[in-house]
């Protein structure tokens, strides 16, 4: 059985344990330098997290535009495909009425589309 100063003793050290601890002030400019290291770091990481997300975004948009075009591009390669297997086997003159079009109608697309816009200009639809 333990004596009452060995108790006594026991109360003594958890209170002194539970009280807050002075720091010197050059205790606390180093906590403090160390809380500041360790914000610095997150604020980094949270920078560079954020810098990965951005391009991680910018790439799938860059993805997702280039499978939008492959797909524009195939159904139009169908048309086409379409239109020639036409030519060959039902309309013989349907190539040279095409022809005759196609120079008046591709000479007013290539003139008139504005490929950075992705559309025809207005004054095309009135000439």
């Amino acid at each position: 059985m333990k004596s009452k100063s060995s108790k006594d003793e026991e109360k003594i050290e958890t209170v002194k344990e539970d009280e807050p601890t002075v720091l010197t002030p050059k205790e606390e400019i180093q906590k403090l330098k160390s809380e500041v290291e360790d914000y610095n770091e997150k604020f980094l990481r949270i920078v560079a997290d954020f810098d990965n997300f951005r391009k991680r975004i910018d790439r799938d948009r860059e993805q997702q535009s280039l499978r939008l075009r492959g797909e524009i591009l195939s159904n139009f390669l169908e048309i086409v495909d379409t239109v020639e297997k036409a030519v060959e086997v039902d309309h013989p003159n349907l190539e040279r009425m095409l022809e005759m079009q196609g120079d008046w109608t591709m000479g007013l697309i290539t003139s008139r589309y504005n490929p950075v816009g992705n559309q025809v200009s207005e004054n095309t639809l009135h000439q």
